[in-house]
């Protein structure tokens, strides 16, 4: 039994009759439709920003693990740079010390050259102490000798 007639016209663009149950059963399906739509849609942009501000965490995280990684890499560069440098340096002192060993005639450093010196100094006066006693040792016996002959 029809209570009302609504005159529609369906997305085709023919036209169709309804009845008015059936026309308030569209309408209702239609705004239920459109409600979820609604909350679909917000849930979609709330969704959405949340990805987005995740997607910013993760690229200033990432930035950071980056700069971290640099920075290491960088650290470890200049300290092999260091090591190696240092062994350049130690390499450097035992050959300049080794050639100073093996010179002949190296100039020593100026305490050691002193203390050569004093020594040096030392051997020439007990050379010149000794060469005073052989003398007078040599005198001794020649006085010794002329006495026994002379008596």
């Amino acid at each position: 039994r029809r209570t009302h007639t609504h005159y529609g016209r369906m997305a085709t663009g023919r036209a169709v009759v309804v009845t008015r149950e059936v026309a308030d059963d569209l309408r209702n399906a239609i705004e239920d439709q459109r409600r979820e739509t609604s909350k679909l849609r917000r849930e979609h942009e709330r969704l959405t920003r949340s990805f987005a501000d995740a997607r910013r965490a993760h690229a200033v995280e990432l930035e950071a693990l980056r700069e971290a990684l640099d920075d290491a890499i960088a650290e470890t560069a200049r300290a092999n740079m260091e090591r190696d440098v240092a062994r350049m340096k130690r390499l450097d002192e035992d050959e300049a010390e080794r050639a100073r060993r093996d010179a002949p005639d190296a100039p020593l450093p100026p305490k050691a050259q002193a203390l050569v010196d004093e020594l040096q100094i030392r051997e020439k006066e007990a050379l010149q102490t000794s060469e005073t006693a052989l003398t007078e040792l040599a005198n001794c016996k020649a006085a010794f000798e002329s006495f026994k002959t002379h008596t």
